[in-house]
């Protein structure tokens, strides 16, 4: 008795929601406006229960979708955020296509779609350039156990692992799946992670060669070309405000890789000949072959939301890596292999911090331009600016407070610009 007047009470709110919506004055209209209640929709499991359950009451699957709707375009005009009119035109401002890893609520071809504030890629890369300082930093600590090479391997050794435990939980946690890995992606993030091995190395034989003030402005010539890739390769061109922005960006950088001292920016911007400026140049473009191929690689998975094609990304590029990077030390430089063992409390921090920065780049990746997320991710050397006050006790000079400004002005534009 308690369940069927349960079904009553639930067939009697249903039918009030059918004649409001008769009489609401165009509710209906902009419901199917919002794409809410499509005509053509194949039922849910919801819905075949419901027309299970409510056959008695005689109310139709159909009726409890669009009560559904009549409270979400009830709650929008409250809000003003829907006008009066019923038309699509009027409505259609607010469908939002990027909705987070393009997914919708309810499984029943009603679009709950969103519109975000902050762009979640924004955080993401903002995150990803704060790991990324962290392990740099905790990475230079154990340069003095390690050679250059070995200290670079570390940060895939016990990445690798990590990254692949991240893609067997997100797997094991929730109802995704890893997506078909095809040949061309493998293709693609096998040259993405030889690309950011070649950059690494040059970027540091730039900074060995010449000074870190030329190896920083020259590696970061990365911004120009992801760019360049993006817009010539990718099909994903720059507004003219966002190309203004990467260069302010590139001014800022110049300025605060040479601790706010104007006199020698010149020097650096003129030593372009030099064999570590040369080095710091070739190291950018492998940055952006890196940056733009695992933008590529999360495009062609065929299926699933950014998170796990970013995480997939990942871990296929840290293993392929791991096994590049431990051949290559195997062959040149065997002993650094038991070093790396042995240091496992200070390279395991490393390995964290490095999967960590690398995840939030890949997500990131896989859901903006990558020359946007580069662009925004010169925000590292900000916190290296902020970390010297804080940590160090370091005045900053007027010329680094101007760089900072300047990269942030950067962001800002290329933000307002894309």
């Amino acid at each position: 008795m308690l369940a069927l007047d349960g079904l009553r009470d639930r067939g009697g709110a249903a039918a009030r929601a059918e004649r409001t919506m008769g009489g609401r004055g165009g509710l209906a209209n902009d419901c199917r406006a919002l794409g809410r209640v499509p005509p053509d929709t194949a039922p849910c499991q919801g819905e075949v229960g419901a027309r299970e359950g409510f056959s008695q009451s005689g109310t139709h699957p159909e009726t409890l979708r669009a009560a559904r709707c009549v409270v979400e375009v009830s709650a929008l005009r409250r809000s003003k955020r829907a006008p009066r009119s019923g038309s699509g035109t009027d409505m259609a401002h607010l469908r939002n296509d990027r909705t987070v890893g393009g997914s919708t609520r309810g499984g029943c071809g009603i679009d709950w779609r969103r519109e975000e504030i902050v762009p979640l890629w924004i955080p993401i890369t903002v995150a990803a350039a704060l790991f990324q300082n962290i392990r740099t930093t905790m990475q230079q600590k154990i340069r003095g156990l390690l050679s250059v090479d070995g200290a670079n391997f570390v940060r895939y050794a016990y990445g690798a692992p990590l990254s692949l435990l991240a893609l067997a939980l997100l797997v094991l946690l929730t109802d995704r799946t890893v997506p078909l890995l095809s040949p061309r992606f493998v293709a693609l993030v096998a040259i993405a992670g030889v690309a950011q091995i070649v950059a690494t190395s040059l970027m540091i034989h730039a900074f060995a060669l010449r000074n870190y003030a030329v190896g920083t402005v020259y590696s970061k010539t990365e911004i120009l070309f992801v760019a360049l890739f993006a817009t010539f390769i990718a099909a994903e061109p720059l507004g003219a405000l966002a190309w203004f922005g990467i260069l302010v960006c590139l001014a800022g950088v110049a300025i605060l890789s040479v601790r706010g001292n104007l006199r020698d920016v010149r020097s650096v911007l003129a030593d372009l000949a030099h064999k570590g400026a040369l080095y710091g140049l070739l190291s950018g473009v492998f940055f952006a072959i890196a940056a733009g191929t695992i933008r590529e690689a999360s495009k062609v998975l065929p299926d699933g939301d950014f998170l796990i094609r970013g995480i997939t990304v990942l871990a296929l590029m840290n293993t392929i890596q791991v096994v590049l990077m431990g051949a290559w030390l195997w062959y040149r430089d065997r002993p650094q292999l038991a070093k790396a063992a042995h240091t496992w409390r200070s390279s395991a921090w490393v390995g964290l911090f490095s999967v960590l920065g690398s995840a939030c780049w890949a997500l990131a990746m896989a859901l903006e331009n990558a020359a946007l997320v580069r662009a925004v991710g010169q925000i590292e050397l900000v916190f290296t600016f902020i970390a010297s006050r804080l940590v160090l006790k370091e005045r900053p000079s007027l010329g680094e407070w101007l760089g900072s400004l300047l990269l942030i002005g950067g962001v800002v534009l290329i933000l307002i610009g894309r």
